[in-house]
């Protein structure tokens, strides 16, 4: 004969067992009825994603539970989904979906450690990086360039968890991670800097279908002014990688060319000349003119001599720059202006293989840029015309 204590211990066990049974909330179907998680019907899913809208709090717990179990197969059904949810129900599935990209990256990093091969389908910018980073010609190379790859992963994996998972999310990324990392390109050795940060930017900002949102190519260009980013350049086991990347970036279409133009001006990078050279055809202004004329000198690219000739009649304005007083630098006369045709026929001459003196340019060296910019120019046209009559003298056009 049973205790009173053990017959109620009875009756809370048989309790236990019905509740457990197949119920439903009113007008729900229970998320149990569901076909186990892997690779679940689209249907399924979207079962699942109008359960977590249910009134009954059980059946929302039961199909967060089972979306959380979803392998990367169901990642297009899930953004449908997202797309057309609302309210609570738009909320939890945006939760549920940042806690499996979370998942299914640490999967792909755990790939990338472990694997021989890198694989595209994890990382899609994989081969872009290579094709920049210098290829693959050895062993070795393989080694180094897969091992500069994971820094790059781990030093942003949002990132590139939007990269692969979210790519509608990755313009707003970019612009917060390339404010944060502009913050911390300040030259100062006591901070901290992540290298792997800004290659990651340059990397991913760099594709052209990626669109980039108001001053994130500023910021990431920032990059360029830091001593530490170019001690990598210059320095390092992966300095000829950082080299690729950091060029890929610079010929990135539509960022502003005056930081870029400094750094391949620095560091003699070729892919200056195609920048200094698109910046000559544009509609561009200012100093960044003055940049791609010592660039295209500095790399001695002579096939654009009669690019630079095609300049002389300009007098788009390069100094004083957004009107500051010319006599601020130098104590110029009053007048006195840097003109793009300026900057240009001492370019030329240098490709020449002549100085500015030569036709009258009292050109100030500058152990970067060839020639201090606001010692190119001018007070009058005559002046202009009278260097430029010298030029045809000591260069006469080839037959």
């Amino acid at each position: 004969m049973f205790s009173l204590q053990c017959r109620n211990l009875l009756f809370c066990a048989l309790l236990c067992v019905a509740l457990s049974g197949p119920r439903r909330a009113y007008g729900q179907q229970s998320a149990a009825a569901v076909p186990a998680a892997g690779a679940p019907d689209s249907t399924a899913v979207l079962k699942l994603v109008a359960d977590l809208g249910a009134d009954s709090f059980v059946v929302r717990q039961k199909a967060t539970a089972t979306l959380l179990r979803l392998d990367e197969s169901a990642l297009t059904t899930l953004n449908q989904a997202r797309g057309a949810a609302t309210g609570e129900t738009q909320e939890r599935l945006q939760q549920v979906l940042q806690r499996l990209t979370q998942r299914w990256f640490q999967v792909r990093l755990q790939r990338l450690k472990s694997d021989e091969q890198v694989s595209v389908t994890d990382w899609p910018d994989w081969s872009r990086f290579v094709q920049l980073a210098g290829g693959m010609a050895v062993p070795q190379q393989q080694q180094l360039l897969r091992g500069l790859f994971l820094e790059l992963v781990e030093a942003e994996p949002e990132l590139f968890t939007a990269r692969a998972f979210d790519p509608t999310t990755l313009s707003g990324l970019l612009e917060v991670r390339a404010q944060l990392f502009s913050e911390s390109c300040d030259g100062r050795q006591d901070r901290p800097f992540s290298a792997g940060s800004g290659l990651t930017l340059m990397l991913l900002g760099s594709d052209s279908s990626v669109r980039l949102l108001r001053a994130t190519s500023a910021c990431i260009s920032r990059a360029f002014e830091d001593p530490r980013f170019s001690e990598l350049v210059t320095d390092g086991v992966h300095a000829s990688s950082v080299r690729g990347v950091a060029s890929g970036w610079l010929l990135r279409s539509g960022i502003s060319a005056d930081r870029p133009l400094l750094f391949a001006i620095q560091h003699r990078l070729p892919a200056g000349r195609e920048l200094a050279v698109r910046v000559l055809q544009s509609n561009s202004r200012g100093p960044q003119l003055y940049y791609a004329c010592m660039c295209l000198a500095v790399l001695d690219s002579r096939q654009d001599v009669s690019l630079l000739e095609s300049k002389f009649s300009s007098t788009t304005l390069i100094w004083p720059i957004r009107g500051i007083a010319a006599g601020a630098a130098g104590e110029r006369p009053s007048g006195f202006q840097v003109q793009l045709q300026d900057a240009a026929l001492a370019a030329a001459v240098v490709l020449r293989g002549g100085r500015p003196m030569d036709v009258g340019i009292p050109a100030e060296e500058s152990a970067v840029m060839l020639f201090r910019m606001d010692s190119l120019g001018s007070t009058s046209a005559e002046d202009r015309a009278q260097r430029l009559q010298r030029y045809r003298v000591a260069y006469p056009e080839q037959p």
